[in-house]
């Protein structure tokens, strides 16, 4: 095993949701390696790579090991994520002819309070015609998945002004007590009037009316102020490499 990683929780609540929320919306596969896990997506249109390893607490020479006894196939290409508890990233997978990509954090929240926001209607996306409803205004921008509506573990809640969907989000609990926000977005025409907020404070309050204690998410950089400004704070990061073959 690797160091000990502080909040490995964290670690795992994300990756459990994160996958199976991909599983739904892409049809993609995990399974579990010991060292690492790997979720593979083959040709769906989801990145430019087949299959993402994730690494959690495992050394560097257990991961490479799982990498290589996985059948990689010739043309398929992939990356892979190691979990660390600060920005800085484990410079051994270098040596090991990785180039590295970034780093990303996983922000999280305990207790999710009530915020103070604009009042603006959200309603909860409970069938197919809503989605749609919500992709005439979104569907050139982040649409929302229409085949998921109605899946037991995700919820999608769309604001609404003037008469159109205005902004959306996603929220996956694929762990007890713990969710997992995969998508908010809000249209560029309407940013900056509180609709993101109000998205956001409708999740945590599903969230505590169904005994949810966390919630976590991978914030871009454009939204990383408006999650700290909410209370949310980085709990471990994940640094991504990328090699076409396995190091030999």
């Amino acid at each position: 095993m690797g160091v000990r990683l502080k909040n490995r929780w964290a670690a795992e609540a994300f990756l459990k949701s994160y996958t199976e929320i991909f599983a739904a919306i892409y049809d993609t596969t995990t399974q579990d390696l010991g060292a690492v896990q790997v979720a593979y997506y083959g040709d769906a249109e989801v990145a430019s790579f087949q299959m993402e390893f994730f690494a959690v607490e495992a050394e560097p020479s257990a991961v490479l090991e799982a990498i290589r006894a996985y059948p990689i196939q010739p043309d398929e290409t992939y990356v892979l994520n190691v979990a660390h508890a600060d920005e800085t990233p484990d410079t051994t997978y270098a040596n090991l002819g990785y180039q590295y990509q970034r780093t990303y954090p996983l922000y999280g929240i305990e207790s999710p309070p009530a915020l103070d926001v604009p009042k603006i209607a959200v309603f909860e996306v409970k069938r197919p015609a809503q989605a749609m409803y919500v992709n005439e205004t979104h569907l050139q921008h982040e649409p929302m998945p229409v085949h998921i509506v109605g899946h037991p573990a995700i919820r999608q809640f769309f604001a609404k002004i003037e008469g159109q969907a205005v902004g959306w989000i996603q929220v996956i609990q694929a762990v007890p007590n713990i969710a997992y926000i995969n998508n908010l977005y809000t249209l560029p025409d309407f940013r900056r009037r509180g609709v993101a907020g109000a998205l956001l404070n409708r999740v945590h309050q599903v969230g505590v009316e169904n005994g949810v204690t966390r919630i976590l998410l991978i914030p871009s950089e454009m939204a990383k102020h408006f999650y700290a400004t909410h209370g949310y704070q980085p709990l471990l990061y994940f640094s991504v490499w990328r090699v076409r073959r396995p190091a030999e």
